[in-house]
């Protein structure tokens, strides 16, 4: 069962701006009800046993939960502590309420979800009905698709917290066990119609919001790559408002959205727009890596049309973007490794010299994020091909294995079977040709999110 933390004062307060609040009717009567009838095991402070160490139990909810709603009405100064823990350790799902008042301009850009209590200082009739309709439609959509509220990893995406195991509750896809037919475990996910299904309906929710939800917005365009809609994810973000357009993350996933698509003028328009932010922001690792990926792409696309001239040009490309995101940020190791890629490509003199430097580097990168549950799909293609570069079969299998019990989507497998290839073919051994063969194989076999093999 999923977890909701409510994050709010108890009895009856007065706002500074006057507004009379009863928080044990709205929580009791209102809040609960309707976050339980979703599924949620809804919990105060209050709910908890009292002890000398609730100052534990409190922290631990607030970063733990699967969903924190944060009453800011009255200003207060515990709630905004909650709020602020919350942002900065969890992405998750996160929903501000207010009776009436300004938000503090730090926050000017979140949305909130406001109710009107009455005299009384509680909230009846049908602006009760109102706004519980609000917070189950935005709970709702936490249950659809992954949502961050927190405009810290909004702005810093890159920005990484390591969590003890006891703060560590699921935050991916929820997935269920079985047994196959010989007796294995198996992973079984929502069919992919299913999950257009509720994408679709989150849609429509997201457009008929009489105000802009720009994390709803942005795990929506999310939500519909992971299908591998490119045309969707496009589609959305031309569609976007202008507060949002311009965002960093929106304009990174168009981008990636047009190189895959591949039309005519997508990839150039692609380029386009992350050298734009790059001249506006100083660039990312992630923005310099989604240039990276669309020369690598062309330099594919030149190689299969035997242009050896204009392939040996977006190589260079390709390595120079690559290199220069890892340099960026050398925590970030998904650039760095796509450097390793096109230098086993290229196999000249200066190539191995320089691999001779980087592999450490990035194998350092990708084992401080390995860890356990901790680790994911990219955590494990990355340290797969430095297995593959070290030719240590025995680790290979091991992550790919690792990799198949995560029940990726098409893309995700797509972009590594392709990378998978490529070193593979810098390989003379016949044996190391088999094992990658063999390691491509199961990766194309097993039942993924999208259904069937790639």
């Amino acid at each position: 069962m999923q977890s909701c933390f409510v994050s709010m004062q108890f009895g009856k307060k007065i706002s500074p701006d006057g507004i009379v609040l009863d928080y044990d009717f709205l929580y009791n009567a209102i809040i609960k009800p309707a976050v339980e009838e979703l599924g949620f095991q809804c919990r105060r402070l209050d709910d908890f046993t009292a002890g000398a160490v609730w100052h534990k139990t409190m922290i631990s909810e607030v970063i733990a939960s699967d969903l924190l709603i944060a009453d800011i009405t009255t200003g207060s100064a515990n709630v905004f502590y909650e709020l602020g823990l919350r942002h900065a350790l969890r992405k998750g799902r996160t929903i501000l309420i207010s009776g009436g008042g300004r938000s503090p301009a730090d926050i000017g850009l979140l949305q909130v979800v406001s109710y009107k209590p009455d005299n009384d200082g509680r909230l009846t009739g049908s602006d009760a009905d109102d706004f519980r309709a609000r917070l189950q439609s935005l709970v709702g959509q936490s249950q659809r698709t992954t949502v961050n509220d927190s405009p810290i990893y909004d702005f810093f995406p890159e920005l990484e917290v390591d969590l003890p195991s006891e703060l560590q509750r699921a935050t991916r896809r929820r997935v269920k066990t079985t047994k196959s037919q010989r007796g294995f475990a198996q992973t079984v996910v929502d069919s992919p119609s299913e999950a257009r299904g509720a994408l679709e309906q989150n849609e429509a929710e997201v457009r008929g919001a009489p105000e802009v939800d720009p994390s709803g917005y942005l795990n929506l365009m999310k939500g519909f790559r992971d299908l591998s809609d490119w045309n969707r994810v496009i589609a959305l973000a031309d569609d976007a408002p202008p507060e949002l357009a311009q965002s960093p993350e929106l304009r990174q996933l168009l981008s990636l959205a047009l190189n895959r698509r591949g039309l005519p003028d997508d990839q150039e328009r692609a380029i386009s727009i992350m050298e734009q932010q790059i001249a506006e922001t100083g660039g990312d690792s992630e923005s310099y890596g989604i240039l990276g990926r669309i020369y690598k792409d062309r330099y594919d696309q030149a190689k299969k049309r035997g242009d050896d001239t204009e392939a040996a040009a977006y190589l260079e490309k390709a390595i120079h973007e690559y290199r220069a995101g890892f340099d960026k940020n050398p925590r970030d190791y998904y650039p760095g490794i796509n450097v390793v890629n096109l230098l086993l490509q290229r196999g000249d003199d200066a190539a191995r010299d320089e691999l001779k430097e980087l592999v450490p580097r990035v194998t350092d990168a990708v084992q401080a994020r390995l860890g356990g549950d901790r680790s994911d799909f990219w955590d494990l293609a990355t340290d797969l091909q430095l297995a593959m570069v070290a030719q240590d079969w025995a680790r290979a299998e091991q992550r790919a294995k690792a990799i198949i019990a995560q029940a990726p989507y098409a893309w995700m497998l797509e972009t590594t079977i392709r990378d998978l290839q490529a070193v593979g073919k810098t390989f003379d051994d016949e044996n190391d040709k088999r094992q990658l063969e063999k390691i491509v194989g199961m990766l194309r076999t097993s039942n993924y999110q999208t259904g069937g093999t790639i």
